[in-house]
Parts: structure tokens; C-alpha cells; sequence
């Protein structure tokens, strides 16, 4: 079960951050949450209030790890 940011770390999965106000997006620094949070955080809709570099209210998507290619 993925649950927190220590089990996005834990099984390579990510987090892909957007503004909806100026339209940036980027992966989001998962070591950098978890020194901040801590590892037992949730990563739920509303478990993070993250903030663009413009100040507006950012938002994010959980994406799997990548599969290897051969």
C-alpha cells in the first residue's frame, strides 16, 4: 500500500507538481517534502498545501515508477 511520502520514495514512484495559474510544472523533490514533513506524511489530495514560485495554490499528481527497458 502507497500511503505516505516515505512509500512514494520507498517504491520509486513520483510526484508531478502544476500551477494552474502560470501553467509551470515539474516533478516534485520527494526528498525535499520528506525533510520537511517527515516520511509518515500522507500524500492524499489535501494532505499538501504547495505553493508555486508565482504564489498561487499548486497541485499534483502521483505517477508510478517507470518501467526498465530492456
Amino acid at each position: 500500500m502507497i500511503a505516505t511520502l516515505g512509500d512514494l520514495k520507498t517504491h520509486s514512484y513520483r510526484l508531478h507538481g502544476f500551477c494552474p495559474a502560470c501553467g509551470k510544472n515539474d516533478y516534485l523533490d520527494l526528498d525535499s517534502l520528506i525533510a520537511r514533513y517527515g516520511p509518515g506524511r500522507p500524500y492524499l489530495k489535501g494532505s499538501l498545501t504547495l505553493r508555486c514560485s508565482c504564489g498561487a495554490r499548486a497541485d499534483y499528481h502521483l505517477h508510478p515508477p517507470m518501467p526498465k527497458l530492456r
